[in-house]
């Protein structure tokens, strides 16, 4: 599916002159909680350098981190709160924070990076617009914007039930995606032992 045929399926569906119209509004405000919720392997980046100071620069469209090796060790995420406290004791944990556009690391000095984070999928513009959730997680995309359809035409029994379809199609993606990690997972250490 693409970004014009969602567009047009929002307006079938609720088949209103008004809800068409703004389709691709519905669309934008999915694209913001979809942004929030979903996690799969299709959004993941690779950025590797050299931080400054402990200081990482996050790349641009970082959504949250998964893995982040500093000078060959991996390193646990805390609170802003935590982070104060050990930068201040001098600690030597393997920590890191966000602040800002920035991951702050305990102990990091100049040292070399991988960081492994979640990308963000880049805003829909021509009709033939597609990413990997709208070609291979439809109901997502066509059911979040459907709530905010909803939500627009003050339909609150509809919005829920969409908030719910919405719910459900989010969660057989991520789980889905994440069932193929474990499977491949499985593959891997069974070829290594056999």
């Amino acid at each position: 599916m693409n970004y014009g045929e969602l567009k047009t399926q929002i307006g079938d569906f609720y088949n209103h002159s008004s809800v068409t119209s703004k389709a691709g509004d519905f669309v934008t405000l999915a694209s913001a909680s979809i942004r929030r919720d979903v996690r799969v392997s299709a959004m993941e980046s690779l950025t590797t350098g050299t931080l400054s100071s402990d200081v990482l620069t996050l790349p641009s469209g970082y959504l949250d981190a998964r893995q982040l090796v500093v000078g060959g060790n991996p390193y646990e995420y805390v609170t802003s709160d935590q982070y104060q406290i050990e930068t201040s004791d001098n600690t030597q944990e393997w920590h890191y924070t966000r602040i800002g556009n920035t991951l702050r690391v305990v102990s990091g000095g100049s040292s070399s990076y991988s960081l492994l984070y979640y990308d963000d999928f880049a805003d829909f513009s021509a009709d033939a617009d597609t990413n990997w959730v709208l070609t291979y997680a439809p109901d997502v995309y066509l059911f979040c914007a459907l709530k905010f359809a909803a939500v627009y035409m003050k339909d609150a029994n509809a919005a829920s039930g969409y908030e719910a379809l919405y719910q459900d199609a989010k969660n057989k993606a991520n789980g889905a995606d994440k069932a193929g990690r474990l499977s491949s997972r499985s593959r891997i250490r069974a070829q290594v032992v056999a």
